[in-house]
């Protein structure tokens, strides 16, 4: 949700009126919302039993969102413009889909991300860092694909979009050098104060964090995140032990889809017809 369709107060409520009519369960909004609307969102959503997710508007402070009932919080935008310790100023110089990344980076305080945090915790908001994003960035310049994917499989005109364009050069020439450092600073701070890791995520904490937690999210627990009998047969077969290290997760021997087993002669067929239609549709890999 977000401008232009949501303007207003009114304008908010009716759309929240009409997703839970069509049977949703969540409503995620998106940075450009008014206060008016946003307040209005979050008051519809506790009348009608719905959880409200997503960024934290520009016109919001992050503490709001604790206290308002935001049930999670999606990348770390919002989350290091709070951090700031120029914050009212860092805000004035916010631009649609736009941040002031150098001074956020350059005010960056680490005694206001730990009362932030402790806000968070309090009030039970969750926190997706969504850190690839800030990786993606951080590679975009030499179009490299994160840990090390081969990039025959990516679309030309995603790769093309990629932003190595001059006036996008300096932004994420920061998202290499210092913007994920810090993401991973301030997520390594959340998780240690949620008592999810100590000293770098673990690679059992890494399997948690992508199969039980979404699960015990999203109130489908008894359904999905663990392998047990009774639950969905979502599975993914490996060569070797995860627990071990992480990258193992990489050596994928077969998946099982709802029941059905896919051996790993289908998975190379598949990866083989993927890259054949990236280069029929796409001009080829780059």
């Amino acid at each position: 949700m977000d401008p232009p369709v949501i303007g207003n107060e009114r304008q908010a409520r009716a759309e929240v009126a009409r997703r839970t009519a069509m049977g949703l369960s969540y409503i995620k909004i998106y940075n450009g919302l008014s206060r008016e609307a946003y307040f209005a969102i979050a008051d519809e959503c506790r009348k009608r039993g719905l959880q409200m997710v997503g960024r934290i508007p520009d016109r919001i402070s992050a503490e709001e969102v604790a206290l308002v009932g935001q049930a999670s919080v999606e990348q770390l935008d919002g989350i290091l413009l709070a951090c700031s310790r120029k914050e009212i100023e860092a805000r004035w110089l916010v631009q649609p889909d736009r941040y002031p990344w150098e001074t956020l980076l350059d005010t960056f305080d680490a005694v206001k991300a730990d009362a932030l945090i402790e806000s968070f915790r309090e009030g039970a908001v969750w926190q997706t860092p969504t850190l690839i994003i800030y990786r993606i960035g951080s590679l975009a310049r030499d179009h490299r694909l994160p840990g090390g994917r081969p990039v025959q499989y990516a679309r030309r005109d995603y790769l093309n979009a990629w932003p190595v364009n001059p006036s996008r050069s300096c932004e994420f020439s920061l998202a290499r050098t210092r913007r994920l450092p810090i993401a991973c600073r301030v997520s390594r701070c959340m998780k240690s104060r949620r008592h999810w890791w100590e000293n770098g995520l673990s690679p059992a904490a890494a399997l948690r964090t992508a199969t039980w937690h979404p699960a015990e999210f999203l109130h489908v627990s008894r359904d999905y995140g663990s392998v047990e009998p009774g639950k969905v047969a979502d599975l993914v077969v490996l060569d070797a032990k995860p627990l071990i290290t992480i990258s193992n997760t990489t050596r994928i021997h077969a998946v099982m889809r709802r029941g059905r087993l896919i051996e790993s002669a289908a998975l190379r067929s598949m990866l083989e017809g993927v890259q054949g239609e990236v280069g029929k549709n796409a001009g080829g890999p780059r």
